[in-house]
């Protein structure tokens, strides 16, 4: 299992023996009675065998052990990765010489990324390490939970995992991954329900994006969570903030929710069958399906937040992405808890040329999000100008075909008027669009 800081070991640990005497080639079972196996937690065994003539200790030494987890019943359950490590505790290595995950106290950095990365929250959080020591290529290590006692479904609760996840956006080529994994038969079998990859061109580190997968299918189930970290030794994987919730009342009930192309925009329809203590919703909007940023924030219709009527909401997107779209809502309760709808795709055309589209927050205060199309894998130089034509700040970044997400930093810069333009290695380059400070 995982330990945090000041966490000791056993200073009396139970030692029973029993005999006997094994010919070559053979085997015995040996039975050891009155071991204290029925709490929860972590026994490890250590079995000393004398071998007749040899004289090498080294190989006297067995070690085994075996784990019981307990049996979580309310929800939701949080697990922040900070101290007692309430529900995500233990860990094994499902293929390769060494595991891959460990607590990370305080902030993270390499060679390959050197902004760090820090706790989504707190002073810790569960790194997947693919990069450090000799290669890794094809290991396999499990993060897994305590075992959840999963409700019963009923109409209209949520059952829901969600957790944070953290990246680097460095090596194309090697792509480590995150599995959802899901055990059950007292984590005899495991399946997966959900896979993120780690590489990204357009994220931005340090960073953290919330993912979120239903659990509906496991109501009425005892179950254990594993997220697998898969290697192709390429960096690393943060993993922060895991929350499971189950037999939860829904704020608001979503009947559908659905969007078409209508010419250069995009028209998004919901409707809700009921709300509950509502603010509203978050318009949140992908070029990849993972990766999703707040475009738009459409407040309820509800009298206080509150109906058990059916309420129709409409939202245009008038500066849609070239290729495909991507949205989702997030609903918002008064108090700041949030609930995602499913996610709607619509599809669009592939940019003919690369092409710098909306800029935000406008005006700015650290950072301005990009909207870059681009025909081609290109690397960019995204070109930062006062109004006297002065380059004031210069960022490489890599670009995927199709539209990318770019964050660059803009605190250090006065207040004032300034200009964006943007030239890959192949020579093209963008129209300017100008933000303010």
């Amino acid at each position: 299992s995982l330990t945090t800081p000041g966490s000791s070991v056993l200073a009396n640990p139970l030692v029973v023996s029993n005999s006997a005497s094994v010919a070559p080639n053979a085997s015995v079972v040996l039975n050891f009675n009155n071991v204290p196996l029925g709490s929860s937690g972590s026994t490890n065994f250590r079995a000393v065998v004398a071998l007749t003539g040899d004289t090498n200790a080294a190989n006297d030494t067995a070690l085994a052990a075996s784990s019981i987890a307990t049996t979580l019943t309310s929800f939701p359950q949080t697990e922040d990765a900070e101290s007692t490590l309430p529900v995500v505790k233990w860990i094994s290595v499902i293929s390769g010489s060494r595991n891959l995950w460990t607590l990370r106290q305080g902030k993270y950095a390499n060679s390959n990324m050197p902004d760090s990365l820090s706790p989504a929250g707190g002073n810790a959080f569960f790194l997947a390490d693919c990069w450090s020591g000799t290669s890794s290529v094809g290991f396999r290590s499990r993060l897994y939970s305590e075992c959840l006692q999963i409700p019963t479904q009923s109409g209209g609760l949520n059952y829901n995992l969600a957790f944070q996840m953290s990246q680097d956006d460095k090596f194309a080529t090697d792509l480590d991954s995150i599995y959802v994994m899901i055990g059950t038969n007292g984590g005899t079998n495991w399946t997966s329900i959900g896979g993120f990859q780690r590489y990204n061109a357009a994220f931005t580190t340090p960073g953290w994006v919330t993912n979120n997968l239903s659990l509906a299918a496991y109501a009425g189930q005892t179950i254990q969570i594993g997220f697998d970290a898969v290697s192709k030794f390429g960096n690393i994987i943060g993993i922060d903030n895991v929350v499971v919730t189950a037999n939860a009342a829904l704020p608001v009930t979503f009947s559908n929710f659905t969007g078409n192309k209508r010419g250069n925009v995009n028209d998004l329809v919901w409707v809700t069958a009921n709300e509950t203590n509502n603010a509203g919703f978050e318009i949140e909007r992908s070029a990849d399906g993972r990766t999703f940023s707040k475009i738009a924030f459409v407040a309820t219709k509800a009298t206080n937040g509150t109906s058990n009527q059916s309420i129709s909401y409409t939202a245009t997107d008038a500066f849609i992405l070239a290729g495909t779209n991507h949205y989702r809502l997030k609903q918002i309760d008064k108090d700041g808890k949030f609930n995602y709808s499913a996610v709607v795709t619509i599809a669009g055309n592939k940019p003919g040329k690369l092409s710098l589209g909306s800029v935000y927050p406008n005006p700015a205060v650290d950072v301005v999000n990009l909207q870059i199309a681009t025909p081609n894998t290109v690397t960019a130089q995204i070109l930062v100008m006062s109004t006297s034509g002065k380059i004031v700040g210069t960022h490489s970044k890599g670009l995927a075909v199709g539209d990318n997400l770019v964050t660059i930093p803009v605190q250090n810069l006065a207040k004032g008027t300034y200009f964006i333009k943007v030239i890959d290695n192949n020579g093209d380059y963008t129209n300017t669009v100008q933000f303010v400070k």
